[in-house]
């Protein structure tokens, strides 16, 4: 016994002494100074260079004040270790801190360097692709084809090592200022470990706004990622080593790239998983206008371990302002992306299907809504989930799409189309496909699923679907060549494919705005479901109440909070949902009381942490209405619980800045 007390004395008295070693930095691009010790406010540190060459002890800490701009890359160079983690924050009062890898276009105004082409086309030497360009403060759009530049639509391109603009005379001369991306990655790890990045934000990057090699525990969270540059957030391995356990909480992505066009005009994937990842989660972040895939995870090298066990839940992607982009995407050699989940997203308003490929990846209690084709391709793009094996040696197989809500689709909710690999052995189930096909490039109007007939595309099960587009006999389904519906689907079964339970009649959703998806009362789709293994739908009820579980991403029952005409108490208190939602910063919450007692009212976030309490007092019957101000929380997903003697509800609201 002496020595186990000993030996918890020993490491109390460690981790206190890294405690007391441990050293808090300042950085302060205006008033500091790199001569400084940057220990504490009065005297910090001034550039970003003084920290890319400073060895940090785990424990220590590295806070830039508020309200400045660095524009400069931090690649940086120490971790921590498990019981004391490296802190990279912020501190003082104003906006975030920000780093930029947007800055002056070096040389720009040196008339010498430009050369005429004629057809106020000019050209100057220029190694890499800046991708995005700003001229005299305003972005402008680049076109891949030099002779395509108008003055219009058009200012800019990138060509065999050199940057052409379209100018009346010298750009030199003519613009007040010109600005690129001057930094491949404006925020690097490398090979490091145990830090927790909270409150900058990361702009700018001609490849990655903020990128993680080969890194492990290492949390990001709170921060803005992406703004002006390429892409956001890059997660994969460096030199063999994969990242793990890295987490990017409650993030905001936002391109600020705002022209009708996104498909190679500068910007591309929100958050890339690729290569080398596993154990890594990306939740609660908004991700918005990017030029490709929202969130994109891919396993396209034979030699990398791989992109695995990644969980990518409670996201809003959406892609309003840009003309081509999905909102999540899966590829993959043989079990080089396996295993992934995506859950509990919300992706709204995209141009590009939603690709699955890989194997044994889960897609569930996702809402997939709005996605229209692509004004930018001539060719469909607008499906809600596609599978398609395209690429040497891709796979598509394994992997289950279960329990999402896909809706308001120019093409067919669910589309397995034929290519160069198999697409074998994937499920389909309990999902709601609902008015998918509203304006189809490929004449499927009104279908909610696709099997092309190709020999490739074999043994998939679609079970428990409920497919509905106003009718309950028109055909939903286009299978191998023949309109088919949901009836006839479930006559399927063969070695090719396998349909069952699967039903045609309108599931009766209800909701108070555009993002969140309740069954009613009579929906046809309670106790339709199939068991598939889940625990917890969209708004962490639990599965299954009744005779089995439902279809769709709510799972309906007296107990689940979600308000509906089989809880007893309905007619006694009732909790609405907030309004606006999404909303920034500030949205209104109704609620009533039918009769006296205990009002309690809090927000929490997506871990069940109290955010605020709203009402903490004893109430009478009546209708009541508050102001919730969100201004000081970062965007993501929030939950609000109204709890009245024996009754308890909550809602989901979405905060979006």
């Amino acid at each position: 016994m002496p020595g186990i007390v000993k030996k918890y004395l020993f490491i109390i008295f460690f981790l206190t002494a890294i405690k007391l070693l441990a050293t808090t930095y300042f950085i302060d691009a205006s008033s500091g100074d790199d001569s400084n010790t940057g220990t504490s406010i009065t005297k910090p540190w001034k550039t970003i260079n003084k920290v890319n060459h400073f060895n940090f002890l785990p424990g220590d800490s590295l806070l830039f004040k508020k309200g400045e701009i660095w524009k400069e890359s931090m690649n940086f160079p120490s971790s921590g270790n498990s019981s004391a983690p490296i802190i990279i924050g912020s501190y003082g009062n104003g906006p975030m801190p920000i780093i930029t890898g947007r800055d002056v276009y070096l040389g720009w105004n040196d008339p010498a360097t430009w050369t005429y082409l004629g057809n106020n086309l000019w050209y100057r030497e220029q190694s890499y692709n800046p991708q995005r360009l700003w001229i005299n403060g305003e972005e402008v759009l680049r076109n891949e084809v030099v002779d395509s530049l108008d003055g219009t639509r058009y200012m800019w391109a990138w060509e065999n090592s050199r940057l052409y603009v379209y100018s009346v005379s010298n750009p030199a001369t003519s613009f007040s200022m010109m600005e690129t991306n001057v930094f491949y990655f404006t925020v690097r790890f490398e090979n490091k470990a145990y830090i927790f990045v909270q409150d900058i934000d990361v702009q700018g990057g001609y490849s990655f706004a903020f990128a993680l090699l080969g890194c492990s525990y290492i949390t990001v969270k709170d921060c803005n990622i992406g703004a002006y540059s390429r892409q956001g957030i890059l997660i994969r391995d460096s030199q063999g080593v994969s990242s793990t356990y890295v987490i990017i909480d409650h993030c905001e992505l936002d391109s600020r790239f705002h022209f009708s066009y996104g498909k190679n005009k500068g910007i591309d994937d929100g958050i890339q998983i690729s290569n080398g990842a596993n154990d890594c989660m990306v939740r609660n972040s908004a991700v918005k206008d990017f030029g490709h895939t929202g969130i994109y995870l891919k396993g396209l090298s034979s030699s990398a371990k791989g992109v695995y066990n990644n969980k990518i839940y409670g996201n809003y992607i959406s892609g309003e302002n840009v003309t081509y982009q999905r909102g999540i995407g899966t590829d993959g050699l043989e079990n080089k992306c396996r295993d992934n989940e995506f859950f509990n997203n919300i992706i709204k308003n995209t141009t590009v299907q939603n690709q699955i490929n890989g194997n044994n990846n889960w897609i569930h209690h996702n809402i997939i809504d709005g996605i229209r084709n692509s004004p930018v391709r001539t060719f469909a793009t607008a499906r809600g989930i596609h599978l398609q094996a395209y690429g040497t040696n891709m796979v598509c197989h394994d992997n289950k799409i279960d329990n999402n809500l896909i809706m308001n689709c120019d093409e067919p909710g669910i589309y397995l189309r034929r290519d160069q690999n198999p697409i074998v052995h994937n499920y389909i189930r309990n999902n709601i496909i609902i008015n998918c096909g509203r304006n189809s490039r490929d004449g499927l109007n009104d279908i909610a699923i696709t099997i092309e007939d190709h020999n490739l595309i074999m043994t998939n099960y679609f079970y428990n679907n409920c497919l509905f587009n106003g009718d309950e006999t028109a055909p939903v389904v286009y299978h191998r060549g023949t309109y088919v519906n949901a009836a006839n689907f479930n006559n399927q079964v063969s070695t090719m494919d396998s349909a069952a339970n699967n039903i045609q009649k309108d599931p009766l959703l209800t909701t108070s705005d555009s993002l969140y998806y309740y069954l009613s009362q009579n929906s046809p789709c309670i106790d339709a479901g199939i068991d598939v293994g889940l625990t917890n739908d969209f708004y962490g009820n639990k599965i299954f109440f009744g005779n089995a579980p439902d279809i769709g991403i709510h799972e309906y029952a007296s107990t689940t909070g979600i308000p509906s005409e089989r809880e007893t108490n309905t007619n006694k208190f009732s909790l609405e949902q907030n309004y606006p939602n999404p909303f920034n910063p500030i949205t209104t919450i109704n609620y009533s009381i039918k009769e006296k007692g205990f009002v309690q009212l809090a927000v929490y976030d997506v871990l069940g942490k109290e955010i605020a309490v709203l009402v903490n007092e004893e109430k009478r019957r009546g209708n009541y209405s508050l102001k919730f101000n969100g201004n000081n929380l970062p965007s993501g997903v929030y939950f609000y619980t109204l709890r009245v003697n024996n009754f308890v509800q909550s809602r989901k609201m979405v905060l979006l800045r």
